[in-house]
């Protein structure tokens, strides 16, 4: 209904300011609240590919509260329902317009459970969430090689994948790794030097 929408919407937004002033406890509460009236809504509608967006936003939400407060069974929880409800969107978007949109919900979510997985020691795990989410960011940036927001993605994708590596002591790979984030970033600076040019 048009007013669970805006409730949802309102509980949304309230998360998204607590979440802003750290107030942990209340943001978590409010996205809980958002994550019930989305189900709500997509009990009556199951087909709805917003609604579902929606719900998976609001699980994503969900599990950055609970990692911030070191509940990594709730975050996983969270992020794992979040990651299957983006794999469903994505391969439900294949060739449509939206569905660049999609793969980077996907790349997301992969990057969320790769975190949890990172924070309780899950190495192995990890690294196979972030190469997931690394391959996609590739074949976007790829697509698109003068999109500033896929470059920036990539850099921290490498970032990531290096940082596992040395943790590996897998030295030679978290070097290359490094390497790639570094040319992105100065690739990124080098842009964004000539757009202050060309706006001056």
């Amino acid at each position: 209904s048009e007013e669970g929408h805006l409730r949802a919407g309102t509980l949304l937004l309230r998360g998204q300011v607590q979440w802003a002033r750290s107030e942990m406890a209340a943001a978590g509460a409010s996205f809980t609240q958002y994550i019930r009236e989305i189900r709500t809504l997509l009990h009556d509608d199951p087909d709805n590919r917003l609604l579902r967006h929606d719900l998976m936003l609001g699980l994503e939400r969900s599990g950055d509260v609970a990692m911030s407060r070191l509940a990594y069974a709730q975050a996983r929880g969270e992020y794992w329902t979040a990651l299957a409800l983006a794999r469903e969107l994505a391969e439900e978007g294949k060739g449509k317009p939206s569905t660049e949109d999609h793969i980077r919900d996907l790349i997301i979510s992969f990057n969320n459970v790769g975190r949890v997985e990172e924070a309780t020691g899950e190495n192995e795990q990890a690294q196979k969430y972030f190469t997931e989410a690394h391959e996609r960011t590739v074949a976007l940036q790829k697509r698109h090689p003068n999109n500033h927001h896929y470059a920036r993605d990539l850099l921290l994708s490498y970032g990531k994948l290096g940082d596992l590596a040395m943790a590996k002591k897998s030295f030679a790979h978290a070097k290359r790794h490094f390497d790639e984030s570094v040319r992105l970033a100065s690739y990124l600076q080098s842009q964004d030097a000539y757009d202050r040019q060309v706006r001056i």
